[in-house]
């Protein structure tokens, strides 16, 4: 759904990332983040609509097991991300909108 927006204005689109290939997406702009920051000694904060890419994100550093980690769908660009985030010496702090 579009929405209209002035100058100024955030644009939502309202829909939610239900799809295996939604998240993934969401995943992969996570990464392209992180990527971008690359070596940084600044703190850094990540804005994203995903929900659930924030708690699968907060659940594979918090305690998966193993097994719950080897049926996650994206774990190759989890993985990636952690990694990416394990190369920021700042603090990484993803929040939801």
């Amino acid at each position: 759904r579009r929405q209209a927006f002035g100058f100024g204005e955030a644009q939502r689109s309202g829909r939610k990332h239900s799809s295996p290939a939604g998240q993934r997406a969401e995943l992969a702009a996570i990464y392209a983040a992180l990527r971008a920051k690359n070596g940084s000694n600044a703190n850094q904060l990540i804005v994203t609509d995903s929900e659930s890419s924030i708690k699968l994100l907060e659940g594979w550093k918090n305690g998966f097991s193993s097994n719950t980690k080897r049926k996650c769908r994206n774990r190759d660009l989890v993985r990636l991300i952690v990694k990416a985030e394990s190369e920021i010496r700042g603090q990484v702090k993803l929040t939801h909108i």
